[in-house]
């Protein structure tokens, strides 16, 4: 989800879904923001299951997201992430922690 021009930037949001038949334990996956060769990562919750048909979000400023009512309704923030979404020629990638394999 991408706003274009969020809010004091604290609109931002990333979600993940799991369209699998199987549970998938976050601990060893990251959320990683890459611009201009700089790359910063957010790790997932530890010992968190995403279960089939589930959604995960990551929000930064996770109260400031909630309180407004900005998510898709009945979503929920999992944790706050500390991206900053530039909008142009950046890439977003979900990794394994271990391995560093992008998966999306």
């Amino acid at each position: 989800m991408l706003f274009r021009s969020p809010i004091k930037q604290k609109a931002e949001y990333i979600e993940l879904y799991n369209p699998t038949d199987e549970h998938i334990e976050l601990t060893p996956y990251r959320i990683c923001d890459k611009k201009n060769g700089y790359t910063r990562c957010d790790r997932l919750m530890n010992g968190f299951v995403l279960g089939p048909g589930e959604f995960y979000m990551v929000c930064r400023a996770k109260n400031w997201v909630e309180k407004r009512g900005m998510l898709p309704p009945g979503r929920v923030c999992h944790q706050d992430g500390t991206f900053a979404l530039h909008n142009k020629r950046e890439i977003i990638s979900l990794q394994r922690k271990a391995k560093g394999d992008s998966l999306m």
